[in-house]
């Protein structure tokens, strides 16, 4: 029988508590209201639930459904945060995933979990892309956090299904929200030059922004990942040559990066990393480092930070010029991508390499620069000091096949006649020269005694291709 009581062991002694005996058939003692009448009939419900299950009556899968249905929504995304912290993503990661998901509850108005409605969410994420200009990316991050709140519902027993599994990201490959722009030589030499001769911004010299430029234009270091470093970091005298570390937790896939360097920035960076404080970052990130740094170096030199077609110039278009100088020193795709970081080699050619009309013009001179084209001929002359015979292409034309079989002309063989079997003088006198009459199937002649016991289409007249035992009897 339940029963219900004080506690006088908590802060809050007006709540009344009730204690009953759950379904696998053990005490437990749960918190009701502050009018002892409610807290009664819900222990009173209580037992009679726990009696059902344990009868049979009752599935505890639907009783676990009903009491996560009355439960607020904010619990369970409390619990789903301890769930995110507990798996150790980054910081910022469940940042932003949680304050995605409570946009989207606070302004749907979503109290319990059965009022999550995947058309309400994707009106809403439709209406917020065009009130606060949204790129494609954003807002399927936003889809992409509340997604993963749903699956996690469904997949702990929350909920039967997953509401939001039928919505689908939308598609990130048309314009982009800021295309970036990969610099030229001229853009970089005017830049690093600039930042050498510029005063100091916000306690970090010039130098040391040039320093900065140089890491990331040679590695294709993310910014974050360059900030990240410290003089430990550099390892210039390595066996395998210079290279830079970045710890797991400050690269984007949670893995330990080994950077290669070219042996011409390390020279460079050696003597600058040598005044460096050991074991402290070798940049300290101001407040919106693009526009105290970078945009006003781009401005001294001279560098547009948007040019004419809209592509930025900003920290992250450092790591697209590094993989489009890869591009055109003709490195290996494969390589490319190792050195990108990349998983997917469309993103390393779509998204990063940026061609322009000097390059395609000079990969057709290296393509077509030192040949000609003979119409006359039609076909392709090479060099005048390549080999004849090498560049020439012989084509064999095939004769036409004879109208019938007797049109043929006979064939010839060399094979000595002890290498034909005995048991067929026939066949081997045809193959050592003798006319032999092969019928068509017109004018072949039923067997003996003028009756046809096997069907003129099953039968072949060719004797290099029947058997002994049909060559006799034909």
């Amino acid at each position: 029988m339940a029963s219900v009581f004080k506690r006088t062991d908590v802060k809050d002694q007006s709540r009344w508590y009730y204690r009953y005996i759950d379904e696998t058939g053990k005490p437990r003692v749960l918190a009701g209201f502050r009018e002892k009448k409610q807290t009664e009939r819900l222990a009173f419900e209580r037992e009679e639930i726990a009696r059902r299950i344990r009868e049979g009556l009752v599935d505890p899968a639907e009783e676990r459904l009903k009491e996560h249905r009355a439960r607020p929504i904010r619990e369970h995304l409390d619990e789903f945060e301890s769930i995110l912290c507990a798996k150790k993503r980054a910081g910022t990661h469940v940042r932003n995933t949680l304050s995605y998901i409570k946009l989207a509850i606070d302004t749907l108005a979503w109290v319990r979990i059965g009022d999550i409605n995947a058309d309400q969410l994707e009106q809403h994420l439709t209406t917020l892309r065009v009130e606060r200009d949204w790129s494609p990316r954003t807002q399927n991050a936003h889809l992409v956090a509340c997604k993963s709140f749903s699956r996690w519902l469904h997949r702990t027993g929350r909920c039967t299904i997953d509401p939001l599994a039928m919505l689908s990201r939308v598609s990130e490959t048309g314009e982009q929200k800021r295309p970036r722009r990969a610099l030229t030589g001229d853009e970089i030499t005017k830049l690093l030059d600039a930042a050498e001769r510029g005063p100091t911004l916000v306690k970090v010299s010039g130098p040391d922004r040039a320093m900065l430029y140089r890491l990331l234009l040679a590695t294709g270091l993310r910014f974050s990942e360059a900030l990240s470093t410290t003089p430990e970091s550099f390892e210039l005298d390595h066996a395998d040559g210079p290279r830079v570390r970045v710890l797991p937790a400050y690269s984007k896939n949670r893995k330990p990066v080994f950077q290669p360097l070219p042996p011409e920035t390390a020279e460079i960076l050696r003597p600058w990393l040598a005044a460096r404080s050991p074991g402290k970052p070798t940049w300290r990130k101001p407040h919106n480092p693009c526009r105290v740094w970078l945009r006003k170096d781009l401005a001294a030199a001279g560098v547009p930070y948007k040019d004419a077609h809209g592509a930025y110039a900003d920290f992250h278009s450092a790591r697209h010029t590094f993989i489009t100088t890869l591009n055109r020193a003709g490195v290996p795709i494969a390589t490319a991508m190792s050195l990108a970081r990349h998983s997917d080699p469309k993103l390393t050619l779509a998204v990063y390499d940026h061609n322009n009309e000097a390059d395609r013009r000079a990969a057709l001179d290296a393509a077509f620069g030192k040949q000609s084209w003979d119409a006359s001929q039609g076909r392709q002359v090479a060099d005048e000091t390549a080999d004849e015979d090498d560049a020439r292409i012989r084509i064999r034309i095939r004769a036409p096949l004879s109208a019938s079989h007797s049109a043929a002309p006979p064939r010839t063989t060399t094979t000595p006649e002890t290498t034909i079997p005995k048991a067929d003088q026939d066949l081997a006198k045809w193959l050592n020269g003798n006319r032999f009459r092969i019928d068509s199937h017109e004018d072949a002649p039923p067997r003996t005694g003028g009756k046809e016991s096997t069907p003129r289409r099953t039968r072949t007249f060719n004797p290099l291709i029947k058997s002994q035992l049909l060559y006799r009897l034909s």
